[in-house]
């Protein structure tokens, strides 16, 4: 059997760790705006996801997979933020192992809708997307950074800066993309909500398209020690459009 392939993971800062994970399609880049701000006082582990930015890895098509693979390379008892599909591996990760804090960064338990579940992205949406990346990715792209940044009072300007974190580091590898959709297609990790015990912040954007408001006030609602944290003029990415503010309210959480 092959050994697992390592991650791309940099470590900067001074303080107890807390292991940063990105979103569908980026890289570690993303975290630019406050990375510097939050390294003063934590030793932050910023991760290429398998198959994103410079990870070489193949990732795998499914979330407790996906999330053992990462727990074997970040440090124990770690805090750990996720953004996104990021915020899916850190919940898997809080079921699986122990870890110290949790920050779940405009993410949701349930990416697409159910019959039950009014709170995610459209079927027919989703799909036709996953068909849209499948045959240009450069072009979904487009759509999905644009998509990211709606909402936000400088959407413009964001999608730009995205765009330009983006192009620091190798495109995504295709068999990538196609994994990270298929985990936000299948997984539901709403009946998981209440064994995650450990303590938790929610931030979201209250103009968030992709993962809205109501599936964060839900999520927390039916967790035992979790805080949620509206960014009232914030889209899907608060940390780039709100660094300073994001970063005072992680560094209060994470406060001993």
């Amino acid at each position: 059997m092959s050994q697992p392939q390592q991650l791309h993971i940099e470590t900067i800062g001074v303080g107890q760790p807390l292991v940063m994970l990105h979103g569908w399609g980026m890289h570690s880049g993303i975290w630019s705006s406050v990375r510097e701000g939050l390294a003063q006082q934590h030793a932050l582990h910023l991760i290429d996801l398998p198959g994103m930015g410079y990870s070489q890895a193949q990732m795998a098509d499914n979330l407790p997979e996906l999330a053992h693979e990462i727990a074997r390379q970040i440090p124990a008892n770690a805090s750990v933020m996720g953004w996104s599909l990021g915020g899916l591996v850190a919940m898997q990760l809080a079921l699986q192992g122990k870890l110290d804090k949790l920050i779940l960064v405009s993410t949701t338990p349930c990416f697409v809708d159910r019959n039950d579940w009014a709170y995610g992205v459209p079927h027919q949406v989703f799909n036709g997307f996953f068909s849209e990346v499948m045959q240009d990715f450069a072009t979904a792209l487009e759509k999905f950074l644009a998509l990211i940044a709606m909402g936000s009072s400088h959407s413009r300007q964001e999608v730009r800066a995205l765009l330009e974190v983006m192009l620091q580091r190798p495109h995504p590898r295709l068999q990538a993309l196609e994994a990270g959709l298929k985990i936000l297609l299948q997984t539901d990790l709403r009946g998981d909500m209440p064994k995650i015990q450990q303590p938790v912040l929610w931030i979201h954007g209250a103009r968030d398209r992709l993962c809205p408001q109501s599936a964060a006030q839900w999520a927390t609602q039916h967790m035992p020690h979790a805080e949620l944290e509206i960014f009232d003029a914030a889209g899907h990415e608060p940390f780039i459009s709100h660094p300073q503010q994001f970063i005072h309210s992680v560094n209060r959480f994470l406060q001993p």
